[in-house]
């Protein structure tokens, strides 16, 4: 059945799921959130509005969408009211993903919405992915607030759970980990990239890390827009000095986009940022990773 939305992301035709090579849905929630701004609910909406800014739609690394009908917009899930268990069954009972080959681009929301989400792939595809989490925090509390399934302890439910590849897990741009953090980081040997190594080592040496994840297995990127330097990207509900650029992200982004399974962009608080920079930032992110997807499946992967 095919779906007529309102507002659909740039790029996205009337086309039903099941002829997509890419869908994009939105999870409107901060219900997971609460360590800091909240208002990532209206995050989806935002991404959407803002991806529309440009008059040609081309990735920053010069793909030229051809609107050849691959992109289905689903739209987004109505959580109001939900948060805990409730809200992570409701988002794992509603993922659209039926094949590790159809790309999921998942709009949050904050970044509760990865455990669920993950958890529902592997639970329908099989086959833990690797695992990129671009983030300033690790994620790794047990719990916030007797919450297990804050936004703040999602990489440790998917490491506790067993629902990712951990050798194929790489942690890129955490510089604010709470001590409980540091020593779960260590035990099970989880493997950071800091902005300080970047500074030191350069970002080729990102690229090479990210590169030795490509095997041929699923690879699935969580992307915290607060990964960014917080000047760059006012706009997240934790805003943290000294990240990555949105020339560096972008730079890594454009290069692993083509080798994703799957993919969320989280964390984008919209309202604490009038001028619309964030919101902008995540959307043209959110094009650049359709357009790596689509130009390598033009080339057949």
């Amino acid at each position: 059945m095919k779906r007529n939305i309102d507002l659909q992301i740039a790029g996205a035709e009337n086309i039903s799921f099941e002829e997509s090579a890419i869908a994009v849905w939105g999870l409107p929630t901060s219900a997971g959130g609460g360590t800091g701004r909240l208002g990532a609910e209206k995050g989806p909406e935002q991404i959407r509005i803002a991806s529309h800014t440009w008059n040609t739609l081309r990735t920053s690394a010069g793909y030229q969408f051809d609107h050849s009908g691959k992109i289905c917009d689903l739209g987004d899930i109505p959580l109001d009211g939900l948060s805990g268990a409730e809200l992570i069954a409701e988002i794992a009972g509603k993922c659209p993903a039926d094949s590790w080959d159809r790309f999921l681009l998942t709009l949050g929301g904050d970044h509760s919405i990865t455990y669920p989400l993950i958890k529902a792939i592997v639970s329908k595809c099989g086959r833990p992915p690797g695992l990129i989490y671009f983030d300033a925090h690790p994620d790794t509390v047990d719990q916030v607030d007797g919450n297990p399934y804050s936004h703040a302890a999602v990489l440790r439910r998917l490491v506790d759970e067993n629902l990712i590849d951990q050798e194929r897990t790489l942690l890129i741009g955490i510089r604010v980990p709470e001590a409980e953090e540091v020593d779960y980081i260590q035990d099970k040997k989880l493997k950071v990239i800091s902005p300080d190594d970047i500074l030191e080592k350069g970002i080729g040496f990102v690229r090479s890390e990210m590169e030795k994840l490509i095997d041929g297995n699923p690879l699935y990127m969580s992307l915290d827009l607060d990964v960014m330097n917080g000047c760059e990207v006012p706009g997240v509900e934790n805003p943290e000095p000294g990240g990555l650029s949105s020339r560096e992200l972008l730079y890594l982004v454009n290069r692993i986009a083509p080798h994703l399974s799957s993919c969320d962009i989280v964390e984008l608080s919209g309202e604490t940022d009038p001028a619309g920079i964030t919101a902008k930032t995540a959307a043209r992110l959110a094009i650049d990773i359709m357009g790596g997807v689509l130009n390598q499946s033009s080339k057949g992967k």
